[in-house]
Formats: C-alpha cells, structure tokens, sequence
C-alpha cells in the first residue's frame, strides 16, 4: 500500500517549489565571513529547532543572521496513514444477594490499529535566476493579529500598536487555514515581505526588549504549493480500493521541522 501511496505522490502531486513571487522578498547571499554559530540548541521531536544561545538574545545582528542561515534548511512534509477499527470485549461475573444469584456482563471497546506509516517528503528551495536555491523570506503584514512582544495578539496602526480584536483574529485563522488546505502561500498580493519593518529591525527590537519574564522569538518556515485537501482525500481513496474497508482512515499532512524558536 506505502508503494502505491509514494507512486500517487510521485505523479499527481510533485513536491512543492518555494514560489519566487517578490524577488525584493529573496534572501541575500551569505556575507563572506563566518555566520554566528549558535550554542544552546536542542532539536524537537517534530524537527524544531530551539536556542537558549545568550548572545542571540543580545546581539540583533547575530540573530538576523542565524536566522537567515536556518533559513536555508528547508523543512519537510510528514505523511501519516493510519487504519484502525473498534473491538468489544464482554466478560461475565456471577455475583448474588439474599434473593438468589444473577449473571452481570461488562464489555469494552479498545481501539485496533491495523496499520500506520509515515512518508516523509523533502521538499526543495526554489532556484532563483543565477541558479542557487534559496528561499523567499516572508512576514505578516502590520494589521494581521500576532503576537508582537506582548502576551496578546496585537496589530501595529498608524496611531501605534493596539491589541487585535477578537473576531478580527478568529477570521484571521480561518483565512490563513484555507490558504494553507488549498496549498496558496500564506501571503498575498504581489510581494512576499508585508511588514513594515525589515528582519533586522524585529531581530534588535527582541534583543532590545530586557524584560525580566520570559521571551521568544519565533522564525516559521511555511511550504505551499500542496493541495492538502485535495491530497488528503485521494491518499484516503487509494487505501480503501487497496482492500482496506472494514475500519476508519486517518491521513494527515504536516510540516516538520518549520520553526525555528530563539528564547
């Protein structure tokens, strides 16, 4: 079944090339000298990598840097497939009182798994005009709820920054969502970079802030180009005429190793 799965993946839906669109948007070029090597770092179960490094937290330009440099290590996309059916189970206890004995039965229901595996898939940057490969760097725009240094979600206006409203975000998640299932770019419009501040600038404001409680910086990588539904749905198709009928598909897609945090 994984075979015919990975030949489906191979023909219909061939890995996704990050999009060029906003070449303003396009990572410059390493700088000659060494980038900053972070210290500190821990890998995730689902990839991400996290830094407790000192000197990110202090140094905005080894930061921008570090980022970029992560940058350049594309995530991947994580396939489960998974079938599993309910089995009941009845025992039976002979119990009494002064009346006479009676027979009681208890069942439970346990879930089965009959089979799960998980394809992995790398995805490749996109290869810009001199031939490299590298990636489109992107943000949020000023007006979409985030969380900009506070505990809440906030949008920056013209008369400064404001906490988002709720509705405004629920709306926001729903649209990022659609996106994402439908495999379009989680910007849009012409131009990649919505923020009106450059990487630097939010990297030295994080370094900037001396807040005694906690912080954290986090860098999301985002694959599109993946009609995720659409994916979902034909992987379910193929395992059912593969014979399995008589239990619940689950297929899931995912990013792995997508972020990068700095705390």
């Amino acid at each position: 079944m994984s075979r015919t799965i990975l030949r489906f993946l191979k023909t219909l839906s061939p890995p996704f090339h990050p999009s060029a669109e906003g070449s303003h948007s396009t990572l410059p070029p390493p700088p000659s000298y060494a980038l900053y090597r972070a210290s500190a770092q821990e890998i995730r179960k689902n990839g991400d990598l996290v830094s407790h490094d000192a000197h990110l937290n202090d140094d905005g330009e080894a930061l921008a840097r570090f980022l970029i440099q992560q940058a350049e290590q594309a995530p991947s996309i994580r396939i489960l497939c998974q079938g599993t059916h309910t089995q009941t189970t009845t025992s039976s206890r002979m119990s009494g009182d002064v009346s006479g004995a009676f027979n009681s039965e208890d069942g439970t229901t346990n879930e089965v798994v009959d089979f799960k595996f998980i394809i992995s898939v790398p995805v490749p940057l996109n290869s810009d005009q001199e031939g490299g490969n590298r990636p489109v760097l992107w943000s949020v725009g000023d007006m979409e709820p985030v969380f900009r240094g506070g505990s809440h979600r906030e949008v920056d206006t013209q008369n400064g920054r404001c906490a988002a409203v709720t509705d405004d975000t629920r709306r926001w998640r729903e649209v990022r969502e659609t996106r994402r299932l439908k495999g379009l770019p989680p910007w849009g419009g012409q131009g990649a970079w919505k923020s009106s501040k450059s990487l630097r600038e939010w990297a030295d404001a994080y370094c900037a802030d001396r807040d005694e409680g906690l912080k954290e910086f986090v860098f999301e990588k985002v694959v599109h180009g993946w009609d995720i539904s659409r994916l979902e749905e034909s992987l379910r198709s193929i395992i059912r005429e593969a014979g399995y009928w008589s239990g619940d598909v689950k297929v899931e897609i995912s990013t792995h190793a997508s972020r990068v945090i700095i705390r």
